[in-house]
C-alpha cells in the first residue's frame, strides 16, 4: 500500500511539478543531514511531522495549489507545461530535441552567485557555468550556512558572509532542502531558510534572488529511501514556494529539464539515484538559462 501511495503521490506531484531534489556525496551527507537536525522535538513539532506525513500520502489534494514559475504571485499552471515542448505546433519530441541541440547562452549567469549543498557543488564542477561565483559544499544545510561554515574557494576559506560582502551581484540562486528532508519539522527548515534569505537581502539589496526547487530522485531511490523520496520532496517544495511568496522573491523549478516522462530523475542522469552527472548538470544549467532568457514561458 505504501509503495502504491508513493507512486500515486509522485504522479500527482509531477502534474504540479513543485517536487524534487538532488545532491552529491550521498551516503555520508544524507546521514549527517538527519543527524545534524539537533532540535528538541516538542509536541507541536511532532504534530507538524504527522501533518507532513499526511500531506505526503495525499499530495493530490495540493496539486492545484502549486506555483509553476518563479515569483511571489506565481500561477496555477504546472512547471512541466513550461518545458521546451510547447512551441510552434511541432511534436513534443521535435521541440525537445531542437531545444537540447541548441547551445545555451550561459552569459546570463554573469555576475551571479550560487549558494547550495553538494548538488550545487556538482553544478559548479560539471555544468560549464564558469562565469558565476559559488558558495557550496558537501553536507551543507541552511543552519550551517547561517552559522558561518567555511568552504574552500580560490585557495582560501570563506563563509557565506565573506562571499556576500565581497561584491554586489545581479542574481543569487539558493538551492537548499535536500539535506534537510530528514529534519523533524519542515517549519524548522523554512524558518532557517527564511533567515538565510534575509541575510542575502541585507548584503545584496539590488540582486534578484531565486529559490530553486528541490530536484527529483529516481524511481528506484524514491521507493527505498524513507526521507529522500519524491513525496517528501514535493512537500518541501510546496513550502519553498510559499516561502518565496512570503519573501517576495523568485521560485524556479528545473525539474522538467532533468526528469523522465514519469517525473522521476532520469536514470541516465545519475549513478546513485540522486546526484546529477556532467550531462545532466549541463541540462540543468541550460534549463535555468532558458528560463532566465524567457525561452521557456
Amino acid at each position: 500500500m505504501k509503495r502504491n501511495t508513493i507512486r500515486l503521490v509522485t504522479i500527482y506531484a509531477l502534474a504540479a511539478i513543485a517536487i524534487f531534489g538532488a545532491g552529491y556525496g550521498i551516503s555520508g551527507e544524507f546521514e549527517e543531514a538527519s543527524a545534524s537536525a539537533d532540535y528538541d522535538v516538542s509536541e507541536e513539532e511532532q504534530s507538524e511531522k504527522s501533518d507532513e506525513d499526511a500531506a505526503s500520502k495525499n499530495a493530490e489534494t495540493y496539486a492545484s495549489d502549486a506555483v509553476s514559475e518563479e515569483t511571489a504571485e506565481g500561477t496555477a499552471e504546472a512547471d512541466l507545461a513550461q518545458s521546451p515542448n510547447k512551441a510552434d505546433g511541432k511534436s513534443e519530441q521535435e521541440n525537445t530535441e531542437q531545444f537540447w541541440e541548441k547551445e545555451a547562452d550561459l552569459s546570463v549567469f554573469d555576475n551571479t552567485l550560487f549558494i547550495g549543498d553538494s548538488r550545487t557543488e556538482g553544478f559548479k564542477l560539471y555544468a560549464g557555468v564558469e562565469n558565476a561565483d559559488y558558495y557550496c559544499g558537501k553536507s551543507m544545510t541552511v543552519d550551517k550556512i547561517l552559522e558561518g561554515k567555511k568552504v574552500t574557494s580560490g585557495g582560501r576559506e570563506i563563509s557565506v558572509y565573506d562571499v556576500l560582502s565581497q561584491k554586489q551581484y545581479d542574481k543569487v540562486f539558493l538551492c537548499e532542502g535536500m539535506n534537510e528532508l530528514g529534519w523533524y519539522s519542515v517549519n524548522v527548515f523554512t524558518e532557517k531558510y527564511g533567515q538565510l534569505i534575509d541575510v542575502v537581502k541585507k548584503y545584496q539589496p539590488d540582486a534578484k534572488i531565486y529559490l530553486q526547487a528541490v530536484l527529483p530522485v529516481t524511481d528506484a531511490r524514491s521507493e527505498k529511501d524513507p526521507s529522500h523520496n519524491n513525496a517528501q520532496i514535493y512537500w518541501y517544495n510546496l513550502n519553498i514556494i510559499d516561502l518565496a511568496a512570503k519573501k517576495d522573491i523568485f521560485y524556479i523549478n528545473a525539474a522538467a529539464g532533468v526528469a523522465d516522462e514519469n517525473g522521476y530523475l532520469h536514470p541516465d542522469a545519475t549513478s546513485d539515484g540522486i546526484h546529477l552527472n556532467k550531462t545532466y548538470c549541463q541540462k540543468w544549467a541550460k534549463y535555468l538559462a532558458a528560463k532566465l532568457e524567457g525561452k521557456i514561458s
